[in-house]
């Protein structure tokens, strides 16, 4: 018994270090975003050829796609390499994790399931053309889109086709999973709303080009850019709460700080909204985004096709930093664990630690 009872004030004792040190890094970031940071090169590799993709990283792992088809699993800290996965195929589709599970498809039409320990190819499914672009996960089915036109659901433990569903132009967008809902954009200037367990179509909406950008869905709304150079929100069912004209074409998706929404143009302008539409502040870049954005705490994080970094404080603008990390090449940024994680279109791989000042 008083064994069992020491066990228990060391947990309390263990819980109330956790709880502070939660709080101490809450405080700590607090101060980044007021006083800004220090970036330091924690660890830089190089590959033979251009990663085109965000790393993707997972407690001691990181997993990286090369553009000549390599994937490769390294390990957090020195970059020992755990093993290689070769598809010999053009690969810009960031992968997805699974339990251990890594998912990703290429452009030669092909899905693959790979295990995330060995490396060893599980299962992988055949589509009518490339797939570009990342995909979506819930709990028994992963998602994806292609140039064939169609959106696929596939069974995460075999690859066994689901359903898909056909669209009038090419689907390079990551969707957005919602309850029972799937939403996603194509280049047939509709926005699509099936249900995610067999792809019937619920509702689309018209817009006035491409749409690529993937959706974000927060307080029962739709927030989703496209080519036409506008920002829609749009309930539940399809009905249009508003729009906002940015000052050019919108390839990636929103993201939300707070109670705000960001996002990115192809004019080099990053802004924010409240959730009615109301601009609330804009930013001009020095260079076009060139990856999703990355929300930190109450920051936002960047990349931009000039190699430069952009950190701003994403609730009001006021705090923006800039790194010149590469010379004019494309960058895509990840975040975990107080580090950033880039890779280029010169096959480098970098770790940054962020610091409060």
């Amino acid at each position: 018994m008083t064994y069992n009872c020491l066990n228990n004030l060391e947990k309390r004792v263990l819980m109330r270090k956790f709880f502070l040190l939660l709080l101490l890094l809450n405080l700590s970031w607090s101060v980044f975003a007021q006083s800004g940071i220090t970036l330091e090169l924690y660890e830089r590799l190089r590959f033979p050829a251009p990663i085109l993709t965000r790393p993707v990283v997972f407690g001691k792992n990181i997993f990286l796609t090369l553009s000549n088809g390599d994937v490769l699993c390294l390990e957090r800290g020195g970059g020992r390499r755990k093993w290689e996965y070769y598809t010999g195929e053009k690969i810009t589709a960031t992968p997805v994790l699974s339990e251990k599970q890594l998912l990703f498809g290429a452009y030669d039409g092909k899905f693959r399931a790979l295990d995330s320990r060995s490396g060893n190819l599980l299962w992988e499914f055949k589509a009518q053309g490339i797939i570009g672009e990342k995909a979506a996960l819930d709990k028994n089915t992963v998602y994806f889109g292609g140039e064939d036109n169609f959106l696929y659901a596939l069974n995460l433990k075999d690859g066994r086709l689901k359903w898909r569903f056909e669209t009038r132009g090419k689907v390079r967008t990551t969707p957005a999973l919602y309850k029972d809902y799937l939403i996603f954009g194509s280049f047939d200037r509709y926005i699509y709303c099936l249900n995610k367990n067999n792809g019937r179509l619920l509702w689309q909406f018209r817009t006035n080009a491409a749409n690529l950008a993937s959706p974000l869905i927060t307080d029962n709304t739709i927030f989703i850019g496209s080519y036409d150079s506008y920002l829609y929100a749009l309930n539940l069912n399809g009905r249009q709460l508003w729009y906002f004209p940015a000052g050019n074409s919108i390839h990636f998706g929103a993201v939300e700080v707070g109670e705000w929404i960001v996002f990115a143009d192809r004019d080099r302008c990053l802004y924010c909204l409240s959730k009615n539409g109301e601009l609330i502040w804009k930013k001009k870049l020095a260079g076009q985004v060139t990856g999703p954005l990355v929300v930190i705490k109450d920051t936002v994080a960047l990349s931009q096709n000039n190699g430069q970094l952009t950190i701003t404080n994403g609730y009001d603008g006021s705090r923006t930093q800039n790194w010149r990390l590469d010379d004019n090449q494309t960058l895509q940024v990840n975040y975990s664990n107080r580090q950033l994680f880039t890779t280029d279109a010169n096959g480098y791989f970098q770790i940054y630690d962020l610091r409060p000042k």
